[in-house]
């Protein structure tokens, strides 16, 4: 808190200073510009006592590695005079001869309500975008520094090399993409602190046999971790799917028995998955157990529950669970889903349509409530879902429109309901 309070007092005299001296007042600014005209040399002094002020401050800089607050100094590295800053010594020139306007003083006077300031500010904006750096480095396996003697891809190289690149794209302000390869069982090839010197870990999966690819983010310092990102590869490369949810269900021509539709959280985006589950009598001693997209020992545990707290039994049936389109989901948000399913299957009646379920089922035979609960709604009311069974406590205030809500605490008030309204 207190660094927030001494940087807002350091920006409020910033600003005072800056509407004081003139510099927020293009006329002035430009009059002092006009050196063939009728100059006006008042802001050479202001000038001049702001650099005496910074050379002081940046000379007591030097000497210190924290403020006095205890945030870390982070003073510029580099002294290569390069094209990029002489084309933006350039253009802040001649922004600032036209315009009258500098950073500084153009965010001052965008906050006084300065129409021009508007423009300004957009257009430095826009400036900033166009030279910011991103260097991808393809791929980190094959990076190697010279002051170790171990060959690229080895631990110890993975681990520098990822080191003194995180280094760099802090000192010059360069977004770093680094691609690294998985293992086998699909996680990624190196050291283990590889992934904690980064910001954020994303993954990129696919199925060899569908067109789409899943970007999904395992670590993220800036935001929600578990995001989605689908997108579809054409043969222009690949294009982001503005509906990914449609991905993740069928389209059958009449409902069908084994079929749910359920509501999974991705980090911040709520995505519709269909469920489908096939119950078929065994016919083996053991019958088998079978997920695909779900948690194997999971489906063993709601069959349990579904026995005791429900009065329907599987233990002489294969079940199979699979979540359509290659999702995988790792939230108990699908139980009720899974176990709703597998009853539709079971007694090969299919749900209402237009149906659509989420929610935690407990070992007493609860259903739990969710996260984000009246998200998932909103995005089911918005593909034109009619009917929502959600646990009690997920019951929104007011219903979204179109969507009926029916809120349950029990498993087998829910599989009743069903069973009514099948």
């Amino acid at each position: 808190m207190a660094t927030v309070f001494a940087s807002l007092l350091a920006g409020l005299v910033f600003g005072l200073g800056l509407i004081v001296s003139g510099m927020a007042n293009p006329a002035k600014v430009l009059g002092f510009l006009e050196l063939g005209g009728a100059w006006d040399p008042s802001l050479a002094f202001v000038m001049a006592g702001a650099i005496a002020v910074a050379a002081f401050a940046f000379a007591l800089a030097k000497r210190r590695t924290v403020s006095f607050l205890g945030v870390g100094m982070k003073l510029p590295a580099s002294r290569d005079i390069d094209r990029r800053l002489v084309i933006g010594s350039v253009l802040f020139g001649v922004g600032w001869g036209v315009a009258g306007f500098c950073p500084g003083p153009g965010l001052v006077a965008l906050g006084m309500g300065e129409v021009k300031a508007t423009v300004f500010v957009a257009a430095m904006l826009l400036g900033m975008g166009l030279f910011a750096d991103v260097a991808v480095i393809d791929s980190i396996q094959t990076v190697y520094s010279e002051a170790l003697q171990s060959a690229p891809g080895s631990v110890a190289q993975v681990r520098e090399c990822a080191a003194q690149l995180t280094r760099f794209a802090k000192q010059s302000n360069t977004a770093i993409i680094l691609v690294g390869h998985v293992t086998k069982e699909g996680a990624l090839a190196g050291p283990r602190v590889l992934e904690h010197i980064v910001d954020t870990v994303l993954y990129f999966e696919g199925d060899s046999n569908s067109s789409f690819r899943l970007v999904r983010a395992f670590k993220n310092r800036f935001g929600a971790v578990n995001e989605l990102g689908v997108f579809a590869m054409t043969e222009k490369g690949l294009r982001e799917v503005s509906n990914p949810s449609a991905l993740f269900l069928s389209h059958h021509g009449q409902e069908v028995a084994g079929s749910c539709v359920m509501v999974t959280q991705e980090g911040t985006r709520p995505l519709l998955v269909e469920i489908q589950a096939l119950v078929d009598e065994a016919h083996a001693p053991n019958p088998r157990r079978l997920s695909v997209g779900l948690e194997q020992n999971r489906l063993a545990m709601l069959l349990a529950v579904l026995h005791r707290h429900a009065g329907i039994s599987c233990f002489d049936q294969d079940v199979f669970v699979n979540a359509v389109g290659g999702v995988k989901i790792v939230e108990p948000a699908a139980d009720l889903a899974v176990l709703l399913a597998i009853v539709s299957s079971l007694r090969n009646k299919p749900l209402p349509g237009k149906f659509v379920v989420f929610g935690e089922v407990g070992l007493a035979g609860e259903i739990r409530p969710v996260q984000r609960g009246q998200e998932r709604l909103k995005e089911a009311a918005k593909l034109g879902f009619t009917l929502a069974v959600v646990p009690r406590a997920n019951k929104p205030k007011q219903n979204p429109p179109g969507l009926e809500v029916v809120a349950v605490e029990r498993l087998e008030e829910a599989v009743a309901f069903c069973r009514e309204r099948a």
